[in-house]
């Protein structure tokens, strides 16, 4: 009899240590005990906030598509939503459905109601799709990002409702002498582009500021005089750096987040 008891004990001690492996191996379980920190959402250059020089997402899968960049940080908590457009962002049914997504984090409390998000989007539309676009509509690329931004806008407005927000502007593009990598396709000499991607900065801010959101950029600590990217920030020819830590740390802290 003292026997089954002691194995029935032993059982239940068994079944809660693996209960226990399980949800600290999770990585919602670390989402859930930084209560505090700041959640960015975002295509993949939410990884810079992560803390990884590369990127950190693909082994690291939440629920729904929805991936975490395994932060370093617990300041931060990264949801990459995939390679999402700020240009469609306030629609549904999109091909990465990143609407779906952000409301998936948002209806199951992942990200809680009134905490702070950084939105971070809006690179892939410059480098891919702004020029393109300009071209083959035979028009100037400022009127393809003014689209662009008030389609943008709509969705942070609707984010707005239910959480603080902070809108992360969009980085300067990769080299024109980078290696053409499949993943990260681009459109236009790398000059125009920064143009265009100062052009969306500025605009971006410009609505920001109207509607009361915080924005956040350090585009022009990445770039030339003559508009070319410093190279020495980037990691991987597309994203981010650590190094360009110590501009992003003065600029959270200059608008309170750090």
């Amino acid at each position: 009899m003292k026997n089954h008891i002691l194995q029935n004990i032993i059982d239940i001690l068994r079944k809660k240590k693996k209960l226990k492996f399980y949800l600290t191996s999770n990585p919602l379980y670390n989402i859930y005990k930084k209560k505090n920190a700041i959640n960015v959402i975002g295509d993949s250059h939410c990884n810079f906030f992560s803390g990884n020089e590369q990127l950190a997402y693909f082994n690291c899968p939440l629920e729904y598509g929805i991936n975490n960049c395994q932060d370093k940080f617990n300041t931060f908590n990264t949801f990459h939503v995939g390679p999402a457009l700020a240009y469609n962002l306030n629609k549904y049914n999109t091909k990465t459905k990143a609407r779906e997504k952000i409301e998936y984090l948002l209806k199951h409390n992942i990200i809680r109601k009134k905490s702070k998000i950084i939105c971070c989007f809006g690179e892939i539309d410059i480098r891919v799709h702004v020029l393109k676009e300009a071209l083959r509509q035979h028009m100037d690329y400022k009127l393809v990002i003014d689209n662009i931004i008030e389609n943008y806008l709509n969705f942070l407005l609707s984010l707005k409702k239910r959480n603080k927000i902070y809108v992360w502007g969009p980085i300067p593009t990769q080299k024109d002498n980078s290696p053409i990598n499949p993943e990260y396709p681009y459109f236009g000499d790398e000059i125009t582009r920064n143009k265009a991607t100062s052009y969306f900065n500025n605009k971006l801010e410009e609505v920001c500021i109207k509607n009361k959101i915080v924005f956040l950029s350090i585009f022009k600590n990445l770039i030339n005089d003559n508009f070319t990217t410093k190279d020495e920030f980037i990691a991987d020819g597309c994203h981010l750096s650590q190094k360009a830590w110590v501009f992003a740390q003065k600029e959270l802290e200059s608008k309170g987040l750090l």
